[in-house]
């Protein structure tokens, strides 16, 4: 799952590069992208344990319904995130839909885990963009020229057009993962949900 994040952010960078809205001003070694893999990973790890772990589920045991959970848990953590424009607002909800989907429909905590440190890291650590409003010092240091479209500048570029397509196209891919793994009967369960209600997908 974190192999998404990543693949997707590269092609973010790589498309604002090719169109000429990101100049590289300096870059970093290899060091200094691994020494921060473990600060990205714990940020993932808290914001899913409380998320998906503690709200999610206690949304789910209140109501007994995964929507109401999915969508609660959602809105969440979108407005924990202090969206400043619409296109934040549906982007970070999508993120909370992209990491909640890939929680249920895989019924792993580490999916949505990956897919969350993934975006993170190779967001700010790797390429450079701010990430969450907050300026990253990356691998690459990097001079963005504002497009709303492409990568919504100091929002990083999470709050761009583009990476709400993405946002989608991970949830298809996440999608096509679960049905690809069912078939398969080789069913991932590190979390145990609710007796009852554990095999029912959205």
């Amino acid at each position: 799952m974190a192999f998404l994040s990543g693949f997707v952010m590269s092609i973010i960078f790589f498309i604002n590069k090719n169109l000429g809205l990101i100049e590289i001003v300096s870059k970093k070694d290899l060091t200094f992208c691994l020494k921060n893999i473990p600060n990205d990973f714990f940020t993932a790890f808290g914001e899913e344990m409380l998320i998906r772990v503690l709200v999610f589920i206690g949304i789910l045991y209140t109501t007994n319904s995964k929507f109401v959970a999915l969508i609660g848990s959602s809105m969440i953590f979108c407005f924990l995130h202090n969206p400043e424009s619409w296109i934040s607002v549906f982007s970070y909800f999508l993120a909370g839909l992209m990491y909640g989907l890939a929680f249920l429909w895989l019924k792993t905590i580490w999916a949505s885990i990956g897919l969350h440190f993934a975006w993170n890291y190779f967001q700010g650590t790797m390429f450079g963009f701010p990430v969450s409003n907050q300026l990253s010092d990356g691998c690459f240091s990097i001079k963005i020229v504002n497009n709303t479209i492409w990568n919504s500048y100091e929002l990083g570029s999470e709050g761009s057009i583009l990476a709400l397509i993405f946002r989608i196209l991970i949830i298809v891919s996440t999608f096509l993962i679960m049905k690809r793994l069912y078939t398969a009967n080789h069913s991932i369960k590190f979390l145990s949900f609710k007796e009852g209600i554990d095999n029912n997908l959205l």
